[in-house]
């Protein structure tokens, strides 16, 4: 993505998202200081992407993208096309939050819980869920974001009804911990849910 607009003072941009500057001899990603003249702040689209792109893996599921896929099939394609091994991921961000979440489930063998990305399949499309945690029978789904004012469901017009998206909304500040806020609400969500999806 090129930057078209320069800012008027691009040292009063100090955190946010960021994309790779004019000149192209510079990226810098959500949680970069802005310091070179020709750089602009991200849409929100764009820095929720860069965000996506950053915390997880895109998963390959061979979907075709023309047709509904119900949430247990979308999950069925999610669990087995994974693009990394779901108890060890691949992005440092993944990893670090995978970490908190074991270490907050007191886990002592952390290939116990996997952590799987959903990003563009169908269960993101369609059921808005970015990826899943799965630990003894349980899942929490999490959807990952930029926008302060996102909440976990959404209007279902065709019933009248809320639907779901996801059971916990993760969002860039909550790195600041090192993402043990967000690892103690997602272990304590899958400690209620043991067995509940074991076959």
């Amino acid at each position: 993505m090129d930057v078209a607009v320069n800012p008027s003072k691009p040292e009063d941009m100090s955190s946010g998202f960021f994309i790779l500057d004019k000149n192209k001899d510079v990226c810098y990603t959500y949680n970069s200081t802005i310091k070179k003249k020709g750089a602009r702040k991200m849409s929100n689209i764009e820095a929720g992407r860069l965000f996506e792109r950053e915390m997880l893996a895109v998963c390959q599921t061979g979907w075709n993208g023309h047709s509904y896929v119900s949430f247990q099939q979308a999950l069925w394609l999610v669990e087995n096309n994974q693009p990394w091994d779901p108890t060890d991921p691949s992005t440092r961000a993944a990893e670090d939050l995978h970490c908190q979440v074991a270490l907050a489930l007191g886990l002592e063998d952390f290939t116990e819980l996997s952590f799987l990305s959903a990003l563009g399949s169908p269960l993101d499309l369609f059921h808005g869920v970015d990826g899943l945690f799965e630990w003894k029978g349980g899942i929490v789904t999490i959807d990952l974001t930029v926008d302060p004012n996102k909440v976990n469901y959404k209007a279902d017009l065709s019933s009248n009804q809320i639907r779901y998206r996801s059971d916990v909304i993760i969002r860039p500040e909550d790195e600041n911990d090192n993402w043990q806020s967000a690892g103690r609400r997602i272990a304590s969500l899958l400690q209620t849910r043991k067995g509940a999806y074991a076959a």
